[in-house]
């Protein structure tokens, strides 16, 4: 750790894709090809004996199953450059001891992914302060939500860039996986005296010297303002009680201004204008509340 000294660091961003209908069959029939991909790779990987098991002798049964097999086509070759490295990198996990070895995908129980390895290709623009769009491979233009600033257009240079994405069906739609690579400064090494930090229920973080930290200091202005919000409202609301809610305690009195008597408490009996009066319940209700 050197003064003035700066490191890269990569991570993901993941926001929600909003495709057209035309695009979102694009993307579907990528995706399906893409697991096809992976199960004609494995299919082809298992057959063959160890000796003959490469990368250059797998890249070019790609080439070939792409020309022979239209289904397979609809995958771009950069995505299906990718699949391959996916799949022998699971190998490698697998020979390493850190992973099981790669099977075949199940149509229903695989999640579909899409990978995009150039970032220089994304063409990323941002819109407006929630909006963005970027550039899929045989997809087109497609609109995204722009959650965090990305490192593109100007911002971008050779140390602060996207290298890639990734496109991830989820359970509610599509979504995009950026590879984000920054530069950030080296942390210097702390001179201070060495504190102890101990978690809470009443302060979020108490430290040996005797302070605390809130949890003013992490929130943002706009959950600052909705917690605030949350806190002014009372525990609960008061809400007309359905015909099943349990009775009130203490003994029954008919109502104000009344002689009615206690309904039998063998059966329940009708009552005055549709109402219906039962043994489990210390009021009457019309007939429409049954519908509840």
């Amino acid at each position: 750790m050197g003064k003035g000294r700066k490191l890269k660091r990569q991570r993901g961003h993941k926001a929600r894709l909003y495709l057209t209908p035309s695009q979102l069959t694009a993307a579907e029939d990528q995706g399906h090809a893409a697991r096809a991909m992976w199960n004609c790779l494995h299919s082809w990987w298992t057959m063959l004996p160890k000796d003959k098991r490469t990368l250059g002798a797998a890249d070019e049964a790609i080439r070939q199953g792409r020309k022979d097999l239209d289904f397979l086509g609809a995958l771009p070759a950069r995505a299906a450059q990718q699949v391959l490295k996916t799949y022998f990198r699971a190998w490698v996990n697998c020979w390493e001891g850190r992973a099981q070895a790669p099977t075949f995908k199940a149509r229903f129980r695989s999640r579909m992914a899409i990978d995009i390895p150039q970032g220089r290709g994304l063409q990323i623009v941002r819109l407006n302060r929630r909006w963005g769009r970027m550039w899929a491979p045989t997809i087109g233009h497609v609109l995204f939500r722009w959650t965090k600033d990305l490192p593109a257009g100007k911002r971008a240079d050779k140390l602060n860039k996207v290298t890639g994405a990734r496109l991830v069906r989820e359970a509610d739609g599509w979504h995009v996986v950026f590879r984000v690579q920054t530069e950030v400064p080296d942390p210097s090494p702390h001179s201070g005296p060495t504190v102890g930090i101990g978690r809470g229920i009443a302060k979020p973080l108490a430290l040996s010297d005797g302070t605390f930290r809130e949890h003013s200091d992490w929130l943002t202005p706009g959950e600052t303002k909705r917690l605030r919000r949350r806190e002014k409202e009372p525990e609960w609301k008061t809400w007309p009680s359905p015909p099943w809610s349990s009775p009130p305690r203490g003994p029954w009195k008919p109502p104000a201004g009344t002689s009615a008597r206690r309904p039998d408490s063998t059966a329940p009996s009708p009552g005055k204008r549709g109402a219906v009066r039962s043994p489990c319940l210390s009021t009457r209700w019309p007939t429409e509340a049954a519908s509840w």
